[in-house]
């Protein structure tokens, strides 16, 4: 996802060419959304702790995004090249907390139990 910005901030100062990046972008886009679709169909899932670990990860991220988008534009960024890396890092900033980049079993708390002759799998709920 932020090869497109990196591909942008590497012309930078001078007007770097859009439409890798906006491809990028696009993509990238597409499949955060998809990563949501998908997430949201999971069942059973916990959800608590789920949130809990994406608020802070937003946060997170979303400070990021937040001074690289001041970097860019302290760096006198503007524009349709602005627009892009903003929406690039809006992107980058909502792709890892929706769980993109969350494994399942990390966080719905699924454990593998080797008392089990069947090798099942439970879910714990905390």
């Amino acid at each position: 996802m932020l090869s497109g910005g990196v591909y942008m901030a590497a012309h930078l100062p001078r007007h770097p060419p859009l439409t890798p990046a906006v491809v990028l972008l696009a993509a990238g886009g597409a499949l955060t959304i998809a990563a949501v679709v998908l997430l949201s169909r999971v069942r059973p899932f916990a959800w608590e702790t789920f949130f809990l670990v994406a608020r802070w990860a937003l946060l997170a991220y979303a400070v990021i995004a937040g001074i690289l988008g001041f970097v860019f534009i302290y760096d006198h960024t503007r524009g349709a090249t602005l627009t892009v890396l903003v929406l690039t890092l809006v992107v980058f900033a909502l792709d890892v907390p929706d769980g993109g980049r969350i494994h399942r079993g990390a966080v719905s708390g699924d454990r593998f139990d080797p008392r089990s002759h069947g090798a099942k799998r439970y879910a714990t709920v905390t």
